[in-house]
């Protein structure tokens, strides 16, 4: 290090060619000595501040701290920065006086970085940096008015502020926006003041917490924001009045951005701008686990602000949930105990914990509109750790009057598990509860197992615990397994219990469903199933059993008991379907018990064995009821079967026991009850079945009113194919041609703007946006060799070589 006169430098002499050719060229190069030469490095506070034009005051450095004291009459002051204005982490600048106007221009080649406070009470303060102004996780601002401009000044501007007559002058004083390509200006930080305007080639309000984890934000009467584009995540605004002048961007509202600052909504109402290519999309966006991670905290935390204010929700990406799970182990996350790093330091804090199920419980049920867009939630386990009386687990624990569409879902071999200690759960592989909701273009892939070990009553179901609602469109393929231990159950591949309207829903490889427990009711599609059910396929489902030690058990195909409306479903390739049971036992090929209702246009085939063994012997009317249809139709209501297509391959067995001699079989029905006033009636009944089968249950109720079709090992194919071809008299599923769902076609995602880039991005800039030649000779070459300067020799070597090289390039070239 040297101390030394700048005339060292040569200033005076012909060290610096100053004619019009060079003269900017000159200007970069002289900016950047000053701001990196005269002013040390050491120092990360403002440096080289110089009030003038005509203005006074004091500048005083305390350790990390700098007070700065406008001492102008007129309470007017401009400050020239000559080595930058920034403000380190842990560093603080205070504007000391009350009611003041600060105009800081900033010199040299670098952004204005705020990391640190900059703290001006209730002063005016503007800050002009032509290279961009950039505003941390950890800035802290506070002002009346606060101004962060790219857009150089001129003199005579300069001149104008300094002259203001008072303090309310500086209210309505803003740069004059250049829509050239200047720095630009990022906010992450916190910015409180009754009037903030942001103007620069690119402006980025993005949402940040800082190191405390603590959201910032805007919090102003009055926003402005001029730019040539602008990105805005609404949840960083809280304002009274917002205006946006912009030629294209986005306006949106992040999940993060709405936990803090759910008021923030009602932004989309206030602001104005009129240029169609600023987008504006009022909803919450959903584009990672950070995102997904403050929607259900906000959801489940019960806060009606966060719950009554927005009415929609969209996925904005596809979301990992990073379970890991590879041959049923899992070594990452857990869903319902998920960890996301807030404040950054990758330090697992309790506070950053949070179940991700949404809606927790049937008073916290989720109850607005949520569309995935086609985008997927992926790779996902659940173990919920509640030790409670009611739990919802799901995707989503519960809903009310909702309404879910076009989403995907991959559990991605990730499954469902619940421990002992909760008395009831109601479980699903989407969502545990959902009442009067609407689901439409779902799928749901890649669940491992779903099991639940519990004394307690519980409602399972691959897509659903207990829903009513309307479902269309949906598509659910691979269940290891669904498994339940314990007391009192309902499951279903699909639903646990089912009720409303079903339509055009597909299920595929599922394994084996099977309840070990008391009272008991399970099925391919549902344990319990009311309402409307058409177009339905459920393809490769595995053996289907309840064992219990207590009350009723029922199992079918389809359903263990059902009643309501019931067309155009086909079941293909399931496997066995059994019940063995202490009390009452129901089994059929499509439903265990009845009801009542309407069924027509439904096909089983390849149904496997449909066994009901009871051994209960302390009651005698207690039996076993089993049917390739259905175990037991009863009641009062009348029912109707019309279309009725089975086709039962070679060694195919129906069977029941019981120690009561309650045994009940039959090919269509294992028993009829019917009450007076009541009626059955049958129309086109077909079932196939090989010669050496059923020969024990050949009884007249089972085919006076069907039309039974017994082949051999030699016309088995062709009775095959008339079954085939009378079962593609049925309706099947249309899901759309992609698997679903697919993506809509006016797919709506904020153009979100690469923060990293933009804050790196350089700004082109002309000879107007250096440092003019008034500025320049009379404050800063006038004062220059009254002071002594400490540098840095090697550095001043390195720019001087740098200096050369320039005579060799074009002026753009110079410039840039």
């Amino acid at each position: 290090m040297a101390v030394f006169s700048p005339r060292w430098w040569g200033w005076g002499s012909n060290n610096f060619d100053l004619t019009p050719s060079k003269k900017l060229t000159n200007h970069i190069l002289l900016s950047s000595i000053v701001a990196s030469l005269l002013f040390s490095p050491a120092f990360a506070l403002p440096s080289g501040g110089k009030f003038t034009h005509g203005t006074s005051g004091t500048i005083n450095i305390n350790g990390n701290t700098m007070d700065i004291t406008g001492t102008t009459p007129n309470k007017n002051h401009v400050i020239q920065w000559g080595g930058g204005f920034s403000i380190n982490q842990g560093e603080k600048v205070n504007f000391t006086t009350s009611k003041h106007n600060y105009l800081n221009i900033a010199h040299g080649t670098n952004k204005s970085t705020i990391a640190g406070i900059l703290n001006a009470k209730d002063n005016n303060v503007f800050l002009i940096n032509p290279n961009g102004v950039i505003i941390t996780k950890t800035g802290n601002i506070n002002a009346n008015r606060f101004v962060a401009s790219t857009s150089s000044m001129s003199n005579e501007d300069m001149w104008k502020f300094a002259s203001m007559k008072t303090f309310n002058d500086g209210l309505a004083f803003s740069p004059v926006f250049k829509a050239n390509k200047l720095g630009n200006v990022v906010n992450m930080g916190n910015i409180n003041a009754k009037n903030v305007t942001l103007q620069g080639n690119k402006i980025v309000l993005e949402v940040g917490f800082d190191e405390n984890s603590k959201f910032n934000k805007i919090t102003t009467d009055s926003l402005n924001l001029k730019s040539n584009e602008v990105y805005v995540d609404i949840g960083t605004i809280q304002a009274q009045k917002t205006n946006i002048t912009t030629n294209k961007g986005s306006a949106y509202l992040s999940a993060t951005g709405y936990y803090y600052n759910p008021f923030s909504y009602k932004t989309f109402d206030k602001y104005k701008n009129k240029n169609n290519n600023f987008k504006v999309y009022k909803y919450v966006s959903i584009g990672s686990d950070r995102d997904w991670w403050h929607f259900a905290k906000g959801w489940n935390e019960d806060n009606q602000d966060y719950k009554n204010i927005a009415s929609e929700y969209k996925l904005t990406n596809d979301i990992d949930f990073k379970a890991n799970c590879k041959n049923g182990k899992c070594t990452g996350q857990n869903y319902a105990n998920y960890w996301v790093d807030l404040n950054g330091d990758g330090i697992k804090q309790s506070n950053e914990f949070t179940n991700m199920m949404v809606g927790s419980d049937y008073i916290n049920s989720f109850t607005k509109n949520f569309d995935g867009q086609g985008y997927t939630l992926k790779n996902i386990n659940i173990l919920p750790l509640q030790d409670i009386d009611l739990i919802f687990v799901g995707i989503f624990s519960g809903a009310k009057n909702a309404t879910f569409k076009n989403i995907n879902i991959d559990y991605m071999g990730g499954g469902i598990k619940i421990k002992d200690n909760i008395f009831i759960a109601v479980v699903g592989g989407f969502v545990g509860y959902a009442n009067n909701t609407t689901f439409t273009n779902i799928s749901l892939n890649n669940i491992g197992n779903i099991s639940f070990d519990s004394d307690y009553h519980k409602i399972v179901g691959g897509f659903a615990g207990v829903v009513d609602g309307t479902f269309s469109n949906i598509l659910l393929n691979n269940i290891n397994t669904i498994s339940l231990n314990g007391h009192d159950a309902e499951v279903g591949g699909f639903a646990g219990i089912a009720s409303g309207t079903f339509s055009n829903i597909s299920l595929n490889n599922i394994g084996n469903i099977s309840v070990n427990d008391s009272t008991a009711s399970a099925g391919g599609f549902a344990g319990e199933a009311s309402g409307t059910f058409s177009n339905i396929s459920l393809n490769n489902i595995g053996d289907i059993s309840v064992n219990t030690n207590g009350s009723t058990a029922s199992a079918g195909g389809f359903a263990g008991t059902a009643k309501g409306t019931f067309s155009n479903i086909s079941l293909n390739n399931i496997g066995d379907i059994s019940v063995s049971a202490d009390n009452n036992a129901f089994v059929g090929g499509f439903v265990g018990s009845a009801d009542e209702g309407a069924y027509s246009n439904i096909s089983l085939n390849n149904i496997g064995d449909i066994s009901a063994n009871t051994n209960y012997t302390y009651i005698n009317d207690r039996g076993a009821y089993a049917g390739g249809f259905a175990g037991y139709i009863d009641r009062y209501e009348p029912f109707k079967f019309k279309n009725i297509y089975m086709f039962f391959d070679k060694d195919s067995k129906i069977s029941a026991t019981s120690t009561s001699n309650e045994d009940h079989i039959g090919k269509f029905y294992g028993k009829l009850d019917l009450y007076n006033g009541s009626s059955i009636s049958y129309e086109n009944i077909h079932i196939y079945h090989h010669e050496n089968d059923f020969k024990d249950i050949m009884t007249a109720i089972n085919t006076y009113q069907t039309t039974t079709h017994i082949y051999n090992d030699v016309n088995k194919d062709k009775n095959y194919q008339e079954f085939i071809k009378q079962e593609n008299t049925i309706a099947k599923p249309m899901l759309p041609i992609m698997p679903p769902p697919s993506k809509p076609d006016n797919i709506s995602k904020p153009s979100l703007p690469n923060i990293t880039s933009i804050i790196n991005e350089k700004p082109t800039l002309s000879k107007d946006d250096l440092i003019s030649n008034a500025v320049w000779n009379d404050y800063i070459i006038k004062d220059i060799d009254k002071i002594k300067y400490t540098i840095n020799i090697r550095l001043l070597d390195k720019l001087l070589k740098e200096y050369k090289t320039l005579a060799n390039k074009t002026e753009d070239e110079q410039v840039k």
